[in-house]
């Protein structure tokens, strides 16, 4: 697991949808790091209604700290990876 501390830039739009006779649901947000001497924007994805959830009460340029895994898929002959947020906190300002 990682975590990286950034300000909330945006939320992106809600997916969900059925697989194997379960439904799915899945989120994402953008952040703008504070870490280091160079800031990065850095897009995470979530997974759950849960996480989904609490997307929606977040409000732009919030402070959070993130924990996250990168995950890697190939498809046709190419590699995507994926950083899976697995916990969000919001942080005192």
């Amino acid at each position: 697991m990682a975590v990286l501390t950034g300000k909330l830039i945006g939320v992106l739009p809600e997916q969900s949808g059925e697989k194997d006779g379960k439904q799915w649901v899945r989120g994402g947000f953008v952040i703008q790091t504070i870490d280091n001497e160079y800031s990065r924007t850095v897009a995470f994805t979530v997974f759950g209604i849960d996480l989904c959830n609490l997307l929606k009460t977040l409000k732009t340029n919030e402070t959070l700290l993130v924990t996250y895994r990168p995950e890697s898929h190939e498809y046709g002959l190419k590699w995507y990876t994926d950083l899976r947020c697995s916990r969000i906190q919001t942080l005192a300002k």
